[in-house]
């Protein structure tokens, strides 16, 4: 499925296995989930509903004791599959605005900034040495959440 302004990433079915997350083939899909993509979707939202209530976020102060942004790291893999929920907007809108900027990096990692606040280049390099070192890199898309839904509109390792 397609994130709105995406050009690189987009979200797939999958399931964990021993190994780690397994995406469905197209067969395996089809017999898993007789009423095809909307079943899977709501299976997975679910999930990820009951998985943000688990996160707890970190808040990063810069030296005013403002709130700098929010870091959200886990090992579970549902972890960026949570920024698609109307849920993740709610939970964050209280402390840094209505319009949410969003980075992730890896699989386990989300950082979240207000975009009135947008600093998101002081933290550029950090960004995509996150991505690149990883084992398991998500996007080097910038996403803005907002009442609206997400949406991406920029990259943040483009030159």
């Amino acid at each position: 499925m397609i994130i709105p302004g995406a050009r690189n990433t987009v979200y797939s079915a999958g399931y964990m296995g021993s190994l780690g997350v397994i995406h469905y083939k197209a067969e395996e899909f089809r017999r898993n989930f007789k009423y095809g993509w909307k079943q899977f979707r709501e299976d997975a939202l679910k999930d990820a509903a009951k998985h943000l209530e688990k996160i707890s976020p970190v808040l990063i102060k810069n030296p005013e004791n403002m709130i700098e942004y929010v870091l959200i790291q886990s090992q579970n893999p549902l972890t960026p599959s949570t920024i698609i929920l109307p849920q993740f907007h709610e939970k964050f809108r209280d402390l840094l605005g209505p319009e949410l900027l969003v980075i992730l990096p890896n699989r386990s990692t989300i950082l979240v900034f207000s975009e009135s606040e947008n600093n998101l280049n002081l933290y550029k390099k950090t960004f995509i040495n996150m991505y690149t070192d990883s084992i398991y890199p998500v996007s080097r898309e910038i996403f803005r959440i907002n009442d609206s839904g997400i949406r991406a509109i920029g990259d943040y390792g483009a030159k």
